[in-house]
């Protein structure tokens, strides 16, 4: 199976190290506070992990003034000198809103989903109103790694993606179609996340070529091992869960995808 689909690259050493990962975390502070911590009792960890809260009003591919005064790069420099990277949250879904950089360019250049109806289909997820890339498409998924490649150097080590099920809140996502609204919501909808993926690969290699990526996504599809790692979707914390994790992963090991992991 992995010689047919395609075999899963080596993922850097320290994205196999102890990472801290817990919402709430508010940016160039808190996470200059963990790296301090952690040095201070010796405990040994590569990855400082960051929810939604530090972006602007939940806008992917920016970054709150709050979070990071002085830019993430400042951040990431300072951790750096432990050995420790900072992996923010990315979502699929962009804000609905005139002024909004990524809003505006993207639908400059044709880049969301449509509806039956020919506009863009829109969500109501963490922003608000969102609209979705079309990952379907070559161009789109380009279009995307621009961004991802900007991101990528302004410091972030790595990144998770998120809510690409494609996750759209309480709006039915049937009418979502794709392929410039050709294609209904069920050709693509099981690969969306793997699109995203692809494209969040892309931007990296971009910014770091001789560097090895990690990306750790929620939704996945057959392939996505040469793209990023799965980790098994939200869960809670019982008995119910922690047994079924053993089965879920084992099966997505077997099934193509060994880079992978519960919460």
């Amino acid at each position: 199976l992995q010689r047919l689909v395609g075999t899963t690259p080596l993922p850097p050493l320290w994205s196999l190290g102890y990472h801290q990962s817990r919402w709430g975390y508010g940016g160039h502070d808190d996470l200059l506070k963990l790296d301090a911590e952690f040095a201070r009792h010796e405990i040994p960890c590569d990855g400082l992990w960051m929810d939604l809260d530090y972006m602007e009003g939940y806008r992917v591919f920016t970054t709150s003034d709050v979070a990071f005064p002085g830019g993430a790069a400042i951040t990431a420099r300072e951790l750096a000198k432990n050995g420790r990277r900072i992996v923010p949250i990315i979502d699929p879904g962009v804000k609905r809103e005139p002024g909004y950089r990524a809003y505006d360019d993207g639908r400059e250049h044709g880049v969301f989903c449509l509806n039956p109806e020919g506009e863009p289909f829109v969500g109501m997820v963490w922003p608000g109103e969102t609209v979705f890339p079309d990952f379907s498409l070559p161009e789109v998924r380009d279009w995307w790694a621009g961004y991802a490649r900007r991101f990528r150097e302004e410091g972030f080590g790595a990144c998770w993606i998120d809510m690409n099920d494609p996750s759209t809140g309480p709006v039915d996502p049937t009418a979502m179609r794709f392929r410039r609204g050709e294609d209904d919501h069920g050709s693509f909808r099981n690969a969306y996340g793997l699109g995203m993926a692809m494209a969040t690969q892309q931007g990296f290699l971009a910014a770091e070529p001789d560097e090895r990526p990690f990306i750790l996504s929620r939704s996945g599809f057959v392939g996505t091992s040469r793209y990023s790692a799965i980790w098994t979707g939200d869960n809670l914390s019982n008995r119910f869960y922690l047994r079924n994790s053993i089965p879920t992963s084992l099966g997505l090991a077997i099934s193509g995808v060994p880079f992978n992991g519960p919460d």
